[in-house]
């Protein structure tokens, strides 16, 4: 597990992943490849992202087989 949870990266980010959970078959391969541990498990075992660490890598978008994330600029 990175070290992101004690650092606050996510004022790094130029781009957020966004979950479509309609999209979404609970795969977990999002949770396993976020680098940061960004992404925890609801009690639905649904991805969640944690805005506040993840740093905008988006290997979580590029490894859905699902496409359930959408990437989205930060304003």
């Amino acid at each position: 597990m990175g070290n992101s949870p004690e650092r606050r990266t996510g004022s790094w980010r130029q781009f957020r992943p966004v979950l479509q959970p309609e999209k979404c078959t609970r795969c977990w391969l999002c949770f396993v490849w976020c680098p940061e541990a960004a992404i925890t498990l609801d009690h639905d075992e649904y991805p969640v992202v944690d805005y506040d660490v993840s740093k905008g890598c988006l290997l979580c978008a590029h490894e859905c087989p699902t496409h359930a994330f959408s990437v989205e600029q930060e304003g």
